[in-house]
């Protein structure tokens, strides 16, 4: 009879803890900007998950300039009205509609392309890239990373169609724990933060690490080239007959892992690339001056206007005709 009651109470203290502990988590959701991860998606089906928009007057007689990206473009971290998509308006006297997500992929950004292409009408689209989109275009790449796995529903193109998969260890037990408690989100959060800060310091393999030791053999990552060309082909089909442009945000040195392969694929479609900017951005970065935020590889207030500089520049012709 002891021992029951003791296994009992034990029982009842735990779920109490449990209880108490999904309290603290939910009201800290709803307090802090602390990430909330879905293994499905409750705002756009279609692509994944909501991003940043920052839409002009669809009733515009000016040009209309299409921005599609990942957190770069997103810029959540610098005052509104400092990101390049803004600054970009002002410069070059356009009307500006982007579309930013916080770790959008290729696909991502070429659904919502689709979502608006036709209220946009756009005079000329700006893609903008980062290197881990060949991780991202992959759900066989992402569901083996530590480092550029976003924990969540996404679109893959696969034998020609868009497919929803969940790229994540832990399966439909991880899904129904993220989806319907706080608490199994903070835990699966935590786990993973700590995988990918020891994958970054070698005592855990990740797929980046594999594909930097052979990126040439490395089959999984050869066919993530081929997906992301197929993506950008498409892209560029369906924006004709105004111009695709396409820019990386990072990846320093003309031959920096994976932003060496974009720059063959954008050649090889005809697609124009400013594979210099993250290189000229960089370049201008001091102690007194920086051009990233603190702690942050993401562009700051200052490096939104340098990138800016350059992207008008070279934008601006396309424009004109």
């Amino acid at each position: 009879m002891a021992r029951s009651l003791a296994v009992v109470l034990a029982l009842a203290s735990v779920l109490t803890g449990l209880v108490l502990a999904e309290g603290v988590c939910r009201y800290l959701e709803r307090t802090t900007s602390i990430r909330k991860e879905r293994a499905g998606d409750d705002e756009n089906p279609a692509w994944g998950w909501r991003g940043i928009q920052r839409f002009g007057n669809l009733d515009t007689q000016r040009p209309r300039l299409m921005i599609l990206g990942d957190s770069y473009t997103a810029a959540r971290n610098v005052e509104e009205g400092s990101d390049y998509s803004t600054l970009l308006g002002k410069a070059l006297q356009v009307e500006v509609f982007s579309y930013g997500g916080e770790g959008y992929s290729t696909a991502q950004e070429l659904m919502v392309y689709r979502r608006w292409a036709r209220r946009v009408r756009p005079t000329a689209v700006l893609l903008q890239m980062s290197t881990n989109d060949f991780i991202n275009n992959s759900a066989e790449l992402e569901a083996r990373s530590l480092i550029n796995n976003n924990l969540k529903v996404r679109p893959y193109l696969e034998n020609g169609e868009m497919v929803s998969r969940y790229p994540r260890f832990g399966g439909a037990v991880r899904a129904k724990l993220v989806n319907h408690y706080a608490l199994g989100r903070r835990i699966f959060y935590a786990l993973d933060q700590g995988r990918a800060w020891f994958a970054l310091r070698g005592f855990f393999a990740t797929v980046e690490n594999e594909i930097g030791r052979d990126m040439k053999g490395h089959a999984g990552y050869r066919r993530s080239i081929e997906t992301t060309r197929l993506l950008l082909a498409q892209f560029r089909d369906e924006v004709q007959p105004a111009p695709l442009m396409v820019f990386p945000a990072d990846g320093l040195g003309p031959d920096a892992p994976f932003k060496a392969d974009l720059t063959e694929i954008c050649a090889r479609l005809g697609i124009p690339f400013l594979k210099e900017l993250p290189d000229i951005v960089d370049a201008a970065n001091s102690p007194a001056a920086p051009v990233y935020l603190k702690d942050d590889p993401h562009w700051s207030a200052r490096g939104h206007t340098l990138a800016t500089e350059q992207l008008a520049a070279w934008l601006s012709p396309a424009l004109a005709h």
